[in-house]
């Protein structure tokens, strides 16, 4: 009877090992199990052409072509932009400028210099002030004053 209730034993186990398998979809041939890659679901986009000159391979992207500014072309004023601005900021043609906090992270930032022009701001001097500059140049260009 033992021998009998060990068969019946085993035939339960593998009787259940068959409905688990069948449950789950997976069908076992031999004792490894057989693995099949899933069928993609969708398709994949077709390669796009690129149309243009043939004697160029290099297409920058339109992106960064736009982004690329011109560097100012500020005329000489002959004299430092630290004079220039006492000078008129006496003659009331310049005043500094108020509220302006720059970024410590920025690669032009320097703790160890403030400007004139932005009420002693930190981060960089009244002779690297690109606003300053821009603003001396737009006073040229208006014939406010003579260089």
């Amino acid at each position: 009877m033992d021998e009998t209730k060990s068969q019946e034993i085993e035939s339960l186990k593998e009787e259940n090992l068959r409905l688990r398998q069948q449950m789950m979809g997976i069908q076992f041939s031999s004792s490894y199990p057989k693995w099949h890659a899933a069928v993609p679901q969708h398709r994949p986009r077709p390669p796009r052409i690129y149309q243009g000159n043939s004697k160029s391979k290099f297409h920058p992207r339109p992106e960064f072509a736009k982004g690329r500014k011109e560097k100012d072309n500020f005329t000489p004023i002959g004299e430092s932009y630290a004079s220039f601005f006492q000078r008129m900021r006496q003659r009331g043609m310049i005043t500094p400028l108020l509220g302006y906090s720059p970024d410590p992270h920025s690669r032009s930032f320097d703790p160890n210099v403030r400007c004139a022009y932005y009420s002693d701001v930190q981060g960089h001097s009244i002779e690297d002030c690109r606003t300053l500059q821009r603003e001396t140049e737009k006073m040229i260009q208006d014939k406010s004053i003579m260089v």
